[in-house]
């Protein structure tokens, strides 16, 4: 009963439709968004809330091309693009310290998220009945 609402609603929301650079670096290949969660999910939240940079326990990027069914080489080069714009890096010497994610990197991430989980609540609230669109994408879901 949702499905096309909240497809609807994806395919309409200019911040689903064109995310922050470092988030579309990862999104346009096959399991980016592996690569990001696993990036999220291994922030050190002892580093957490860092004024710039969060450190997370990927210390290779050949581990995170396993972990997310990625060949290295194309991992690599996706690890230099978000690297090169100042998305994420290393603690010390590349394979062999953390990685870093940045705080801008880390907040599209977590806007972009938060976004779908609130075109999936209107589309909720919409379908229930209850009339009630707490969000901004929710008026979307109608």
């Amino acid at each position: 009963m949702i499905q096309p609402v909240v497809a609807n609603a994806l395919f309409f929301t200019p911040e689903v439709r064109t995310p922050g650079p470092l988030y579309r670096i990862f999104s346009w290949i096959d399991s980016g968004g592996w690569v990001m969660d696993r990036l999220i999910a291994g922030v050190d939240r002892q580093s957490f809330p860092g004024p710039e940079r969060y450190f997370t326990d990927v210390n290779s990027i050949a581990y995170l091309a396993r972990a997310t069914g990625l060949s290295s080489a194309h991992t690599s080069r996706k690890i230099s693009e978000a690297q090169a714009i100042g998305g994420l890096g290393w603690a010390g010497r590349p394979g062999h310290s953390p990685m870093w994610i940045s705080r801008g990197f880390y907040d599209e991430y977590a806007a972009f998220q938060a976004q779908k989980l609130l075109i999936l609540d209107g589309a909720f609230a919409n379908a229930l009945g209850s009339g009630s669109t707490v969000s901004r994408g929710a008026h979307n879901c109608e």
